[in-house]
């Protein structure tokens, strides 16, 4: 089998739907699609289920968040490359073939990204890769990030992460042993390229390979503590993941830096825009997330709050 699509998903029935319905449409389409279900409440894909009678469904035992959902539905597929897209997702109907084709024309492609573009502005970039660095700071860069589509994006280039969509080659999939499921969330994409990159692979982003997210529009002139995480939960796996990724890749230098100046500059600056906002339930998960992420560079032991979310 040449190429199997995984999607992991919780609780967006209708996005998956559409999301399913532009796969249909690809030139030419998956070999096969498998939906891996992070564990919902209520059987609300049965519908799906009918209506996709070609689409293989894995449902995980128990709530595993988004690397947990990935690893199953990518250790059931069969395919020799994987490609990744998030539920929220609808699909251009060349992204496929043009992440497969330059995977193919080059062995040293380990990741081949598609370009993201806004759902709601469909002309509008949302991101198209990441850039991690300098890692003192730990600082993620979103390539693209609200420019309009055009030129300078629709070649191929590298990057240190993927987020949303992209092309596994199998073999390198299988010989980092998938995603890492301790991150469970943000930064789970870096982590897996900085690994694959150690491999002597490259991760790239293919620019006219192109999706439409459904997530809002970042409007950066009007940033706020709560764009920082949108969430107790997601705000405390990126607080904690960013000091493990320091730890687990860093120099000395880099990760002393990192913890003893740049990790504090970063939590008084959120700290204090949090406390004047009122946002009490995002300032409790920045300060666990930064406690456990700073215990794990300590200790090399990785707690784990399990926030709802």
């Amino acid at each position: 089998m040449r190429l199997s699509v995984v999607i992991p998903t919780r609780n967006r029935p209708a996005d998956l739907r559409d999301l399913l319905e532009s796969l249909q449409a690809c030139v030419p389409p998956p070999d096969e699609i498998v939906v891996a279900d992070d564990y919902q409440e209520a059987d609300v894909l049965g519908e799906l289920r009918a209506g996709f009678p070609g689409v293989v469904f894995v449902r995980l035992p128990e709530r595993g968040y988004m690397t947990a959902a990935r690893n199953a539905g990518a250790w059931r597929a069969g395919g020799q490359f994987i490609f990744f897209v998030d539920d929220d997702n609808v699909v251009d109907s060349d992204c496929i073939r043009l992440c497969l084709e330059a995977a193919e024309s080059d062995p040293t492609l380990g990741v081949v990204g598609a370009k993201t573009l806004y759902h709601a502005d469909p002309s509008r970039i949302s991101f198209a890769g990441a850039k991690v660095g300098p890692l003192a700071l730990a600082r993620t860069t979103m390539v693209g990030l609200n420019e309009v589509d055009g030129p300078p994006y629709q070649t191929l280039y590298e990057v240190d992460a993927t987020p949303n969509v992209f092309l596994v080659r199998r073999e390198a999939f299988e010989a980092v042993g998938g995603f890492d499921e301790a991150i469970r969330h943000t930064w789970s994409e870096a982590d897996f390229g900085e690994r694959v990159r150690r491999l002597g692979y490259r991760v790239v982003v293919e620019g006219r390979a192109k999706v439409w997210h459904k997530g809002p529009l970042i409007d950066t002139a009007r940033l706020s503590s709560r764009h920082v995480g949108g969430s107790p939960f997601t705000l405390y796996y990126l607080t904690r993941n960013r000091y493990v990724y320091v730890a687990r890749y860093g120099r000395w230098w880099e990760k002393a830096l990192f913890s003893l100046l740049f990790s504090n500059l970063f939590l008084a600056y959120y700290a204090f825009s949090m406390l004047a906002a009122r946002q009490a339930d995002l300032l409790g998960a920045l300060l666990l997330g930064a406690w456990d992420g700073l215990w794990y560079m300590v200790s090399g032991r990785l707690r784990d709050r399990k926030l709802a979310g």
